[in-house]
Order: C-alpha cells, then structure tokens, then sequence
C-alpha cells in the first residue's frame, strides 16, 4: 500500500504530505478510516531511501520492513516489552494497548488492554536513542486515550520536548479522553468519516464482498467497520426493528409490543444486554431515517433498500412523536448501560410513547 491509495480526507492527506510531520502529533477522528495506517505510511515515507519523499517506494529495504507493521500491527496480548514490538523495523514503533502480561496488568489493578506508565517509560527511553538505520524514528501510539493517568503524565515530557530525530503521533478516535497538558503539547489532525461512495468503491475495487453500497450505508463513515460487518445479523435486526415500527404506527398500543416481544428472537435476546443494545441501535437507525424523510433530506437515509417501507411509517408519525420515540431509545440505552434490566427498558420506552 502506498499513501496515494489512501482512500478519503484527500485534502488532510495532501497537507501531511507537503513537509515534514510536527515532532508531536496527534490524529483524531473516528475508529477506521485510516488514521493508524496513514501514521505509518507517513512514517515510512520519510524513512524510504528511493522515493525522495514523495511516496514510499515500497521496494528499498526500509520501506518492506516498515510495510509490514502497516500490515500486521502488533498483536494485542503480546507479553513483550517495547523494545522487541519494533518488529521489522526498528526506527518505526507501533504501540498498542495490552502490550503487558495481562495477569501484571490485574495486579496493578489497570483497565483492562490499557497503555500502562511500564510502556510509556519504555518510549521514553527508546525516543533517546538515535535512529538505527534510517533518519528518523517514529512512535506511534495507537488508541492513545487508553494511557493510565499516570503513563500520560510520563509521556508529557517527551512530547514537550522530543529529540530532534524522534516523532511521537498519538491516533485516537477519542481526543477528548486524552489528558489536556497531552493535547496541548500537540498539533491535532481530524480524519473525517468518508462518504459512501469512497466506501463502496474501496469495497468493490480491493474485495470480492457483495452488497457493497449496502455495506457502505451501515459502516458509518468507516472502511474498517464496513470491512467486518455482519450483514446478514445487521440485517436481520433492522428488519425485526422495521416490523415493529410498523406494527407500532399501524396501532399504537403497548399490547402491540408486548405480543412482538414474546415472540422470537426478541424474546431471548431482550433478555441479554448487549442483544437489547443492538435492537436499539437499529430501532434508533431507523427512527433518524424516519425522520430524515420528514425533513426531506432523503440522501441521509442509512436503510435505502427500505425506503418505501420506511415513507410509510414517516406518513404515519407526525414530527412530535419521532422526537418522543428517538428521545425514548437514547434513554433506554443510557439505562441499560446502567445495568438496568435490559428487557424492561425496552418495553418501558413504548410505554411511554404510546
């Protein structure tokens, strides 16, 4: 892969590739769209030896051996210290959560696949040591928000003042998460998710996957989540949802509900939390199309193969009760996300809709 296949952020692209990355970096913007493997494109084109630093070459030995972290980041249970992550290039360093032995981690009482104040010392240290066998050396810190307190005020030195052959790029989908002294310390980049035709057409041109504009409507901006979705259950949750939508608009009684809800798959898998999120998440997918048809902004619409049916359910509610609807659907969620039985929640916001 080279940085002109990058797919999206065209512009963003072209500005990180005009010069030399800042000593201290940061990429913000949603989990697959490319952040991480722009981070080491960018990493081993400045450390390439044949393309002058326009793009990698992707022949020279640098740019094989940075290529393959590209490829095949390093693994998350890896119970390895910094220094033996560099895998096959030494000058570029990927760093990740769950480097620890995760038995250490619970000893010390961290967040589970959590970047702990042992690995941030580790860079430290490496940052200070001179390239091996290139120009530069690049460290970066993939889902930095997952820095202990602690290994985010040990980094805050390093990222203040780098050496001069050293860069640091924090990739997070949740900048807010970071500590603020690390923020400032950086100049921040922000990835936007990318259209749906730069996804489909990424689908189309590199997989043999099929229904990939369908795919590109579900994957909210993300190549990596239109990449490992399941169609197939995304798809049969959405249609369970969309029936009783209807069911729901045609006679608005909770008697309507309930009998739906006895009825499988809803009645084992309201039962579970994470089962509960995911009807919801589809439910709250399909009221926003609602009304983004109530509003005329139809291009907006994520469940195109469903338009006729979701036209009527839109005819069907007026804008007052959508907004009692979705308002209900957050609500359910934050409660189950506070170990609210998740069933309950469920049938309650139709109770207080209806």
């Amino acid at each position: 892969m080279k940085i002109a296949d990058f797919i999206g952020n065209t512009r963003l692209v072209h500005l990180l590739t005009r010069g030399k990355l800042p000593p201290s970096t940061l990429f913000a913007g949603p989990d697959g769209v490319g952040k991480r493997t722009l981070a080491l494109l960018l990493a081993a084109r400045a450390d390439c030896r044949e393309s002058g630093g326009s793009d990698v070459c992707g022949t020279c030995r640098s740019c094989q051996k940075a290529l393959q972290t590209v490829v095949a980041p390093a693994s998350r249970d890896e119970n390895v210290a910094l220094s033996s992550i560099i895998q096959d290039h030494p000058d570029i360093v990927l760093v990740r959560p769950g480097l620890l032995d995760p038995a250490k981690e619970k000893r010390r009482r961290k967040p589970p696949f959590s970047i702990g104040i042992d690995t941030i010392r580790l860079l430290d240290t490496e940052a200070h040591y001179r390239p091996f066998e290139s120009r530069h050396r690049f460290f970066v810190v993939d889902e930095a928000e997952k820095m202990t307190t602690e290994a985010a005020n040990s980094l805050l030195k390093t990222l203040e003042e780098p050496p001069s052959t050293t860069s640091i790029i924090l990739v997070t989908a949740f900048p807010q998460q970071l500590l603020p002294t690390i923020r400032s310390r950086c100049q921040k980049f922000v990835f936007l998710p990318l259209s749906r035709a730069e996804i489909a057409q990424h689908l189309t041109n590199t997989t043999s996957l099929e229904n990939c504009q369908l795919r590109a409507c579900f994957s909210n901006g993300s190549v990596g989540k239109a990449l490992e979705l399941d169609l197939e259950t995304v798809l049969g949750e959405r249609d369970e949802m969309l029936t009783l939508l209807e069911a729901w608009v045609t006679r608005p009684r909770f008697q309507t509900i309930f009998e739906r809800c006895e009825k499988e798959p809803l009645r084992t898998k309201l039962r579970k939390k994470i089962g509960s999120m995911s009807f919801l998440d589809s439910l709250l997918t399909l009221c926003h199309d609602v009304y983004y048809l109530q509003v005329d902004t139809s291009k907006r619409v994520v469940n195109e193969d469903q338009i006729d049916r979701l036209r009527r359910i839109s005819d069907g509610l007026t804008l007052e009760a959508l907004r009692d609807l979705i308002s209900g659907v957050v609500e359910a969620q934050q409660d189950i996300k506070r170990n609210v039985n998740p069933r309950m929640c469920f049938e309650t916001l139709w109770l207080k809709t209806s």
